[in-house]
């Protein structure tokens, strides 16, 4: 850690930020998360990077961020506590902008979507961005998300149904772009 990240982001003074995502799945058995009490050490010597660390909050990760010197220069918020209606307006504002840059990029999409389909897209995502990936025709892909009976996150979690969960996003044998 100190030869990878702190001595190269000191010696450069660059604003960073670190994302380590799903600390939950890595293979740690140990009563406290082994890289947050490692991280708990640095964190004071890299005042420029900030830390993204996502996973669910088991025990041993929730231990490592008690740590003395994790504890006062951490935030934590639990995603479910998050209030929905900003996640709704997270994921608007995000389709907004990709459908803009669709538009900048493609002829014949001057008003498209509508304003009642980008509702009802933002709707059917039920709080989740992994919805919000489309490919292809945009205007076809839409369409199809759209036409889709509703889906709710109980379904996503719980089986596979055709056009009705995130599943209907991920076509049989991947994306081709």
């Amino acid at each position: 850690m100190e030869k990878l990240i702190v001595r190269p982001l000191k010696e450069s003074g660059v604003s960073t930020v670190i994302v380590i995502d799903a600390l939950d799945e890595c293979k740690d058995e140990e009563p406290v998360s082994v890289i947050l009490p490692v991280i708990g050490q640095l964190v004071s010597q890299i005042p420029k990077v900030k830390l993204f660390i996502t996973g669910r909050p088991e025990p041993h990760i929730q231990e490592g961020f008690r740590l003395p010197g994790l504890a006062e220069a951490t935030h934590v918020f639990f995603l479910h506590e998050v209030e929905p209606s900003q996640v709704d307006n997270d994921i608007q504002l995000f389709f907004r902008h990709k459908f803009s840059e669709l538009r900048g990029r493609r002829r014949g999409l001057d008003d498209w979507p509508t304003k009642e389909q980008l509702d009802l897209l933002c709707e059917r995502a039920a709080g989740l961005f992994a919805y919000a990936a489309a490919t292809g025709n945009p205007r076809r892909r839409l369409d199809l998300l759209l036409q889709s009976p509703e889906s709710s996150v109980h379904e996503a979690k719980t089986e596979s149904k055709a056009n009705t969960t995130l599943d209907s996003l991920y076509p049989p044998g991947g994306f081709r772009r």
